[in-house]
This record gives structure tokens, C-alpha cells and sequence, in this order.
């Protein structure tokens, strides 16, 4: 179980929890974020997160495992859902700044 902590100890690090509130989690305790962004390593960049809940719970198909939720949602699952958000904001922009019908000035 040391292990698993230490692997939840770094994964906090590595997206922006400061130490203080990486001992909060690991001691059980639910942190609440009011507003922030956490980086995504998996997606190199960062996501903004308001009034989100965060704690550390047991996987529930092996209790030896750990995961970091957000609001109930595991966090790699979490930082999937805020990419394919802003690439569909990303796609709706593009899509309507194109103008149509011009073509290329010689």
C-alpha cells in the first residue's frame, strides 16, 4: 500500500497539489478546489477546474489500488473529458471564423 501512496503522491505533484495537500489526501481528507488549473502530463497542458471535490479513493476491482477523483471521476478520466471539451470548443471556433469564399490574392 506504501507504494500505492507514493505513486498518488507523485501523480498529485506532478499536476500542481502543493505538499500540504498531497498529506490532506493521503490522510483521507476531501480538498476543495474553488478555483485553478491542474496540468495534465498525459496532455501537456492545463485545465481549468472550479468547484471540484478531490480525494483519494480504493479502486473498486482491487481495493490494493489507489486513484485521485475529482467529483467522483477518476482523474486521467477527468483530464480526457477536459481535452475533448476544448477541442470541440477549438473545432466550433474554427468553424465559424472561416470565411467563405475567398480564395488566395496573387
Amino acid at each position: 500500500m506504501m507504494k500505492e501512496q507514493l505513486r498518488i503522491a507523485n501523480l498529485c505533484q506532478k499536476i500542481g497539489f502543493t505538499i500540504d495537500a498531497v498529506k490532506q489526501l493521503l490522510r483521507g481528507i476531501t480538498i476543495s478546489i474553488h478555483s485553478g488549473k491542474l496540468y495534465s502530463p498525459e496532455h501537456d497542458q492545463r485545465f481549468e477546474v472550479k468547484d471540484a471535490q478531490v480525494k483519494i479513493e480504493q479502486e473498486s476491482d482491487n481495493p490494493n489500488k489507489l486513484r485521485l477523483a475529482i467529483n467522483g471521476t477518476n482523474i486521467i478520466d477527468w483530464f480526457k473529458l477536459k481535452y475533448t471539451e476544448l477541442q470541440q470548443r477549438i473545432k466550433f471556433s474554427t468553424h465559424y471564423n472561416t470565411p467563405k469564399n475567398k480564395g488566395f490574392r496573387l
